[in-house]
C-alpha cells in the first residue's frame, strides 16, 4: 500500500478500489477498441468511460456513430465514473503478465492508479460530462439469431464490401430480415457475397410482418465477426429502428449500438443468374492453393487470372507480359458444358473460394458477360449461400 499512497498522497482522499484480472481487462478493452474515437476535436472519445458499481465495472467506447459496452464482475468498494485515455491503458495492459490488478480512482480528480506486480501506474482522469448521449431508438423491431451462425456469415461476406467512398451503401453489409429468414449481403460491384440464416422457434424473426433492410457499417460488422465464440446454443438479439441497431447477448456481455447507413441497397437477388449451363466442381483447397501459387505471376495492373475449362478439367493461367512472367497450372475437376475460357479478378476469386469451408465448390457460368456463381458443390439450385464474381468481359454487378 505504500506504493499507492505515494501516488495519491497529494489528493488525501479515500479512493474507490477495484480488483480484477489483468488478462480479463485487456481482453474486454480489445473487444470494444473498434469504437474508440480518433477525432482530435472530441478528445474525450479517445478515452474509455469507466463506470464502477457494486461488484461490477462497465467500460464504454464511442465514436459518436457507434457505441460498445462491456461489463465485468469485479471486487469494488464504491460507485464512481471516470474517463481514461484508451491508448495509454491499453498499451500498459498489453505488456503485463496475467495477474490480479488493484485499480484506485480518486473521487476528486478522477485519476486512475493501477497497482501491478511490476509497479504503480497513474493515469489522468476526467469527469464524463461531455460523453456523447447514446442514439435514441423509436419503433423498435426485434429478432434473434444464433450467434455463431450470424458472426460466421458476417465474416464470410465482409471481404466483398467496397472501400470506395462513391457509393456509401456498398461500404456496409446489408441485413435483410423477414419473418422466416435473415439474409446478409455485401458487394463492391465486381463481386457479391450472400448468406442466409433461417429463423426458428427458439430464435424468432421479427414479430411484425413485412421485410426490413438495414445497412450495417463494415466497421461494426468486422467487430462482430471477430468477437464470437463457437457456441451454437447462444443467440444474439437484434433490436432495430429505421436509424440504429442494438446487438445484445453477445459473448463476454458485450453490447453494441450502431447508427445504420442511410440509402437504398441494390436489389441483389435480381443479379443472380438462374440459367447456368456450364458447371465446374473442384476441390476447394486444391483450387485455392493453385490460385495462391500463380498469384506472383499475375499482372500488377489488372490482377487477372484466366480459367480454361474443358472435359479434361481446369487450367489456370496468369501472366505479366511487361515483366516476362507467366504461370500455368492444371487441376483435376469435373466440368460439364462447352469448352470455355474466362477471366476473373484473382483476388475476388480467392475471396470467393475462401468464404466456403466445404471440401468441394461449384462454379456456375452462363456467358462471358454474366456473373459466375460460386456455391458449395452439393448445394441445391435455390441455395442462397453463394458468391457472385463478374468476369473481366462483364460490366459491374450494380
Amino acid at each position: 500500500m505504500e506504493k499507492i499512497a505515494d501516488v495519491l498522497v497529494l489528493d488525501r482522499v479515500d479512493p474507490v478500489r477495484i480488483i480484477l484480472s489483468s488478462r480479463l481487462l485487456f481482453e474486454r478493452l480489445k473487444a470494444v477498441s473498434f469504437c474508440v474515437g480518433r477525432d482530435r476535436n472530441l478528445p474525450i472519445l479517445q478515452c474509455i468511460k469507466v463506470d464502477v458499481a457494486v461488484d461490477s465495472l462497465t467500460i464504454t467506447t464511442s465514436d459518436t456513430a457507434n457505441t460498445a459496452i462491456t461489463t465485468l464482475v469485479v471486487e469494488s468498494s464504491g460507485v464512481i465514473s471516470t474517463c481514461i485515455q484508451f491508448d495509454l491503458i491499453f498499451k500498459l495492459l498489453s505488456m503485463l503478465a496475467d495477474q490480479n490488478l488493484t485499480l484506485l480512482i480518486d473521487p476528486l480528480t478522477r485519476k486512475l492508479v493501477i497497482e501491478a506486480d511490476s509497479g504503480v501506474y497513474a493515469f489522468p482522469g476526467q469527469e464524463p460530462h461531455d460523453w456523447p448521449i447514446p442514439l435514441a431508438m423509436a419503433h423498435v423491431v426485434q429478432a434473434e439469431v444464433k450467434t455463431d451462425f450470424f458472426c460466421r456469415a458476417l465474416r464470410e461476406v465482409l471481404t466483398f464490401t467496397s472501400t470506395e467512398d462513391i457509393r456509401l451503401v456498398l461500404g456496409g453489409v446489408l441485413l435483410e430480415l423477414d419473418s422466416s429468414q435473415l439474409r446478409l449481403c455485401a458487394s463492391d460491384a465486381q463481386a457479391l457475397g450472400l448468406r442466409q440464416i433461417a429463423f426458428s422457434g427458439k430464435d424468432p424473426g421479427p414479430v411484425q410482418n413485412g421485410k426490413y433492410q438495414l445497412i450495417l457499417s463494415s466497421k461494426v460488422a468486422k467487430a462482430l465477426s471477430s468477437i464470437h465464440k463457437d457456441n451454437s446454443e447462444n443467440s444474439v438479439s437484434l433490436s432495430f429502428s429505421s436509424s440504429a441497431i442494438l446487438f445484445t447477448g453477445l459473448p463476454n456481455g458485450i453490447t453494441i449500438l450502431s447508427q445504420l447507413i442511410e440509402g437504398d441497397y441494390p436489389t441483389f437477388l435480381n443479379l443472380i443468374p438462374r440459367q447456368n449451363p456450364s458447371r465446374l466442381v473442384v476441390n476447394r483447397s486444391a483450387f485455392l492453393l493453385a490460385l495462391n501459387r500463380i498469384e506472383p505471376f499475375a499482372s500488377t495492373g489488372n490482377r487477372r487470372v484466366r480459367l480454361q475449362l474443358s472435359e479434361n478439367g481446369c487450367q489456370i493461367f496468369a501472366e505479366d507480359l511487361n515483366n516476362s512472367r507467366q504461370a500455368r497450372e492444371y487441376i483435376q475437376a469435373n466440368y460439364s458444358g462447352n469448352e470455355l475460357s474466362i477471366s476473373f479478378s484473382l483476388s475476388r476469386l480467392q475471396y470467393a473460394v475462401e468464404s466456403f469451408t466445404t471440401s468441394e465448390i461449384r462454379l456456375e457460368l452462363s456467358s462471358l458477360s454474366r456473373a459466375g456463381v460460386v456455391r458449395e458443390a452439393d448445394a441445391p439450385e435455390e441455395d442462397a449461400n453463394l458468391v457472385l464474381v463478374m468476369p473481366f468481359a462483364g460490366s459491374d454487378l450494380v
